[in-house]
């Protein structure tokens, strides 16, 4: 037996699809840990769809762009490529490429560190600066409509998951490197 997980049909993102039985590839019920996994994978990416969507109605801003302007803030405005590439979970050479468009746009600006010519600092302009206040209660707003349901055990019990999840990625869970299915 396969399982059919269905989507709202209030955002294009998330709607299905002719021929697909929703935005989650059936898997067999069987397979609890296959099926939870790709329910995360596909949940996340349409997550993601979603965030993007909803920052570019809302500001003509990606999810990426707004993830830059979030390690900025947090990073007192200022850090380098190497920093927001960890920060936003991306290769070096796709932020590069980011803060390329984004300098265009005026929201960050490049300079030779003063104290590591070899280093190039992105910094937060204060049209970075205001569009990033701008952007943050449509986070908000994205993170109460995505979560609406889950009270905040569900949310502490989600976060310690995804955390095991992530040190299992990084090859810091119980063996050090992914745990194979059995």
């Amino acid at each position: 037996m396969l399982t059919d997980v269905h989507t709202s049909a209030r955002s294009p993102s998330l709607a299905k699809q002719p021929g697909c039985p929703g935005r989650v590839v059936p898997v067999p019920l069987e397979d609890p840990l296959s099926r939870a996994f790709m329910l995360f994978v596909q949940t996340g990416s349409a997550a993601s769809k979603y965030a993007d969507n909803r920052f570019y109605q809302a500001h003509r801003l990606s999810m990426a762009k707004f993830l830059v302007l979030l390690a900025l803030a947090m990073n007192g405005g200022k850090t380098t490529h190497s920093v927001l590439a960890d920060c936003t979970n991306t290769s070096r050479h796709n932020i590069t490429t980011l803060v390329d468009r984004m300098e265009k746009e005026q929201f960050v600006a490049t300079r030779r560190s003063l104290r590591d010519r070899r280093s190039v600092e992105v910094i937060l302009t204060e049209r970075g600066r205001s569009a990033f206040g701008l952007a943050v209660p449509v986070a908000h707003s994205i993170v109460r409509e995505l979560m609406r349901g889950m009270t905040q055990e569900d949310a502490n019990g989600l976060e310690t998951h995804l955390r095991t999840i992530g040190s299992n990625i990084d090859g810091d869970g119980p063996s050090g490197h992914p745990r194979p299915l059995d």
